[in-house]
């Protein structure tokens, strides 16, 4: 009897074991529902509420104006999964409905509810479907596979088979704008789509179009197209997007998007020969029945899709502020300072950041009025700039290390950032913070040393503690009969002079060694110098100085091909550039941008006439092809 009551207590303790871990984690509870957005008149289609987690009761919305034909039929599936010593239970419950469109239009199936618990309770998203005109027997299926945009298919096309049995309503390439009409700089998003009422199998070649007037930034998507429903023209097509761009227009006028050209391998179904009668006419009919006697071909289509045209409107000048340096978008402006107070010769940092959305790659801010006393470097700039699927965001961060050389009060001018918003078409002025400085004299009188400039930014943390003025007090006199030869005074001076014969001859050395590279100094000044030549560029472009801003422009261009590429001016032609640039694994694309530009620059210069409309863009133009050859160029080196 003992031992029957140990034994049931174990059984029950075990029990209650598996009871505790299989209700290790409570899973939390998600609502969602699904059903196709486009369908045609007639149409029948499937309707899925499902729910991940427990719950009491489901109650279904109005299914009006469609006529449900079946639901809700349930069916439900538990998962387990042991973890850490606790097992998860995971439950997934689905309500189908089917359902069938009797008219057109947009319709929304209002969202359902469930009771998760006494006090709560929880409900899907509502549905929205829109209902084309149409016949139901027409069906549009989506491929099982989406195929790859790289995809190539190997069959070619069967020599009995006629394309024309794939109408042009069946299959074809879009080219879809955001905006068919813009301002200079301002974003538009292109898309190519493939709309098609077949399978499709893949694709063999394709041809985009290189958007010519546009400074051009492509979006990362998928490689495998994922196909949708959608309803163009009162029709059900399968859509896919084969490329997405986003774009900013560089000139005024009507600039036209070139058709695209891609080569869609299609799937369609072929009827076969009738086979040879059998004599039986039971086996005849069977074999010779057209879902039997029919095969699938892959068919490719040359699909061409039709030219679209952008209204560029040109930048108003009305109200256009002095500082305006062509920014168009969304922008903010932020300042900070890492100290507001601080010794002679300490080092300063302060950041101006631009965030926004817009052509932030010609963000450049100017007109900086550091105090005369400050001692300011180059400073380092970062584009942290992200492209999405429907605009070009990020920030652009500037940064200036500067040295105090005297004491006082110090004022940092406010930066100013003009830009053009395109949504309310005004210019608008977005100004930072104004700081006060104050610096204070060193403690010791030797430590207000003047330091110049062309040290590194590690070099810089290190001035305010390791630069000291030169003593020139003198300390004492000697008699003029005393003996120097052999006292303190005369090894210090003999110490200093190899001290001094030294740092010459490493200098000296230095400076041989340069000279003799040459070629390496030119590439690595070749950007600031282009930089130097842009920026006189754009004083000419304000004070409409045409000549001499082409001559800048083409200067800036040519000189930093030269001496990126180490050619000689003397031989420096479009042939050696294109040669040396194509070796450098330069994409076709930038070098005939950079040639066109350059031929742009001369024609402009040495031919009469009013070229003075199109210097903007000529100007941002320039900027773009050598930010893009420095990063081609960086990549080869």
């Amino acid at each position: 009897m003992r031992y029957m009551i140990t034994k049931y207590f174990r059984r029950l303790a075990l029990l209650v074991w598996l009871m505790s871990t299989l209700t290790g984690v409570a899973q939390e509870v998600s609502f969602s529902a699904t059903a196709p957005k486009v369908v045609r008149n007639g149409e029948q289609f499937r309707l899925t509420y499902t729910i991940s987690g427990d719950f009491s009761q489901f109650s279904a919305p109005s299914m009006d104006p469609f006529r449900v034909l079946s639901g809700p039929n349930q069916s439900r599936s538990s998962n387990f999964e042991f973890r850490n010593g606790k097992t998860t239970t995971s439950t997934t419950t689905t309500y189908t409905y089917w359902l069938q469109a009797v008219e057109t239009g947009s319709f929304t199936i209002g969202p359902a509810s469930i009771q998760v618990s006494r006090k709560q309770s929880m409900q899907s998203d509502p549905v929205e479907i829109q209902v084309v005109a149409g016949k139901a027997s027409q069906g549009t299926r989506q491929p099982a596979a989406a195929p790859s945009r790289h995809a190539t298919s190997s069959a070619s096309r069967p020599a009995n088979q006629d394309v024309g049995e794939i109408g042009d309503e069946s299959l074809f390439v879009r080219t879809e704008a955001s905006k068919n009409k813009v301002y200079i700089g301002e974003q538009l998003v292109v898309s190519q789509k493939v709309y098609t009422k077949v399978n499709l199998a893949g694709f063999g070649d394709i041809s985009f179009p290189n958007y010519s007037g546009f400074w051009a930034q492509e979006v990362d998507i998928p490689d495998r197209i994922n196909l949708e429903r959608v309803a163009l023209n009162n029709q059900v097509y399968a859509m896919g997007e084969l490329k997405r761009t986003v774009l900013f227009p560089q000139k005024s006028g009507k600039l036209t998007l070139e058709p695209s050209k891609v080569e869609v391998i299609a799937q369609v179904q072929r009827s076969q020969q009738s086979r040879r009668s059998t004599g039986d006419p039971f086996f005849d009919s069977f074999f010779n029945d057209p879902f039997f006697n029919s095969r699938t071909a892959n068919v490719p289509v040359n699909c061409v899709s039709e030219p679209v045209t952008i209204t560029v409107l040109p930048l108003p000048e009305a109200g256009k502020p002095a500082s305006f340096g062509g920014a168009v978008g969304k922008f903010s402006i932020s300042s900070e300072i890492d100290k507001t107070s601080l010794n002679v010769n300490e080092a300063i940092t302060i950041k101006y950041r631009v965030s926004g959305s817009g052509n932030l790659h010609l963000i450049d801010l100017h007109e900086f009025r550091f105090p005369h006393d400050f001692e300011v470097y180059d400073p380092k700039v970062n584009r942290n700039i992200t492209t999405t699927a429907n605009s070009v965001t990020g920030a652009v961060t500037f940064e200036y290390v500067m040295i105090p050389r005297n004491a006082g009060i110090f004022t940092i001018q406010p930066v100013e950032l003009a830009y053009f918003d395109p949504a309310g078409e005004r210019y608008v002025t977005l100004r930072t913070e104004t700081y006060e400085i104050t610096v204070h004299k060193n403690p010791t009188p030797d430590s207000d040393a003047m330091v110049y400039s062309g040290l590194s930014r590690e070099e810089v943390k290190l001035l305010g503690e390791d630069i000291r003025y030169i003593k020139t007090g003198v300390s004492g006199f000697y008699h003029p009969d005393a003996s120097f030869f052999g006292t303190r005074a005369w090894y210090k001076w003999l110490v200093l002079i190899f001290v001094i014969f030294l740092i010459l001859f490493i200098l000296f050395s230095i400076r041989r060694k340069n000279r003799a590279d040459q070629a390496g100094m030119k590439n690595r000044k070749a950007t600031k110098f282009a930089k130097r030549r842009l920026a006189q560029a754009a004083t000419y472009l304000k004070a409409n100085q045409i000549e001499s801003f082409y001559e800048e422009v083409s200067d800036a261009l040519w000189g930093y091909v030269g001496d990126k590429l180490n050619i000689p001016f003397s031989v420096l032609n479009t042939e050696q550039v294109k040669e040396k640039l194509a070796s450098s694994t330069v994409p076709d694309m930038v070098i005939e941008r950079f040639l066109s530009l350059v031929a742009q620059c001369d024609y402009a210069r040495f031919s009469p006439g009013d070229l003075g409309s199109g210097m903007q863009a000529v100007y941002s133009d320039a900027v773009q092809i050598i930010t893009q050859l420095e990063k081609y160029l960086k990549k080869a080196a």
